[in-house]
């Protein structure tokens, strides 16, 4: 685990004192994208942070970049969503989803809410 940069070794970690303020906290684990927080520490106070990377995390990841199913390419516009969610940028992801469902053609074999099928 990672705190403003500085690696302070692998979770569970002992009881931690640290300046109060915006903290930026990251987990590394090599089954999942780097899972990254930002916490503001109160003066005086305890604070605790309790993470599932099964359900917090986004799995596949080498070296920063996601590993797609077996035979299968990701595009990159996806790998960029994936970097952005990992790092915390949810609305950002959204934001590039929108585009990408936006310039979608109806019809290209997509199978989410827009998408259409007719029968012959």
């Amino acid at each position: 685990m990672e705190i403003d940069g500085t690696r302070h070794g692998r979770t569970p970690l002992d009881p931690l004192e640290l300046e109060p303020g915006l903290r930026r906290l990251r987990l590394l684990n090599a089954q999942f994208w780097p899972l990254r927080r930002l916490i503001r520490l109160e003066a005086g106070a305890t604070a605790r942070l309790d993470v599932d990377l099964f359900w917090d995390g986004i799995p596949g990841a080498r070296g920063g970049r996601a590993v797609p199913a077996q035979g299968a390419e990701t595009p990159p516009e996806i790998e960029a969503v994936g970097r952005q969610l990992a790092d915390g940028e949810f609305e950002a992801a959204l934001a590039a989803l929108d585009a990408l469902a936006a310039a979608t053609p109806a019809g290209s074999g997509g199978s989410g809410p827009g998408s259409r099928s007719t029968a012959g």
